[in-house]
């Protein structure tokens, strides 16, 4: 995990930094109240940056190299033109749902050197930030699958789908991922899952990771921290949401099988 703070009341220092943290500004302020501070959390391709500032900022910024997401926890932002298309949450209820996933990532993941370090959880947290984001926004990604996606639909595709995500579980995979070594899109992917499985391809991957906790649980000793270990080693990222998926598969809590009696 890396971590980057920054605290000064110099205003062309703000500039210099923000210009090297973000893309090249001009910035401009309050000249009676300059001090600005900035903490930066990051675990792997996910960034968390908290922003305050003691007066009303201006900036001329160049194009971004991605896209930044704000949450405003106090103050406001300017209601100037906006030059970005889709850049308003199609619902409250989505905007809430992105503000507690970047929460959930500032205070999580990205603030926990530990957590920090499995790959696969870190990788579960940009895809968990990647989904929120997909919710919140209007954008390209494929809708319902079309009548050809559903002719596409085979069980082979299955069954390779199925053999790739027994393989690779441990590894950082995706939905396209799993298309790929299928041979079909992403959308009969989908349909054939649904058809053949009852489940997604995520819940079908978030399934075998289970299994793959359940016996590591079970093959280990009882000790302080084996749960969370085990449960960041295969992606679970809440671990409320990983003991709950956890008794609804194997009728007990996670602490509970690596307590029980071995014989």
């Amino acid at each position: 995990m890396e971590t980057l703070r920054f605290d000064s009341d110099d205003l062309e220092a703000t500039e210099d930094f923000l210009s090297r943290a973000r893309t090249r500004m001009a910035i401009g302020g309050d000249a009676e109240r300059t001090r600005a501070r900035v903490t930066r959390n990051v675990a792997g391709p996910v960034g968390v940056d908290r922003l305050s500032f003691d007066y009303d900022m201006r900036h001329d910024a160049a194009v971004l190299d991605g896209i930044r997401l704000g949450n405003v926890h106090s103050g406001g932002i300017g209601t100037g033109p906006v030059r970005l298309a889709g850049d308003r949450p199609v619902s409250p209820a989505a905007a809430r749902h992105l503000r507690h996933t970047i929460a959930y990532l500032a205070d999580g993941v990205c603030a926990d050197e530990e957590l920090s370090r499995h790959p696969l959880l870190v990788a579960t947290a940009a895809q968990l930030l990647a989904a929120a984001v997909l919710n919140a926004f209007p954008s390209t990604a494929p809708g319902e699958p079309t009548a050809a996606d559903r002719r596409d639909a085979r069980p082979a595709a299955v069954r390779r789908a199925v053999a790739f995500v027994e393989d690779n579980a441990h590894r950082e995979i995706t939905v396209a991922d799993i298309a790929a070594a299928a041979h079909v899109s992403i959308r009969s992917l989908q349909e054939a899952f649904r058809r053949h499985l009852d489940t997604t391809p995520t819940g079908y991957l978030c399934r075998v990771r289970l299994a793959r906790a359940h016996a590591d649980l079970l093959a280990a000793r009882p000790g302080r921290g084996q749960v969370a270990a085990v449960a960041a080693r295969w992606g679970f990222v809440q671990p409320g949401r990983f003991a709950a998926a956890y008794r609804a598969a194997y009728g007990r809590l996670p602490h509970e099988t690596l307590r029980e009696d071995r014989g």
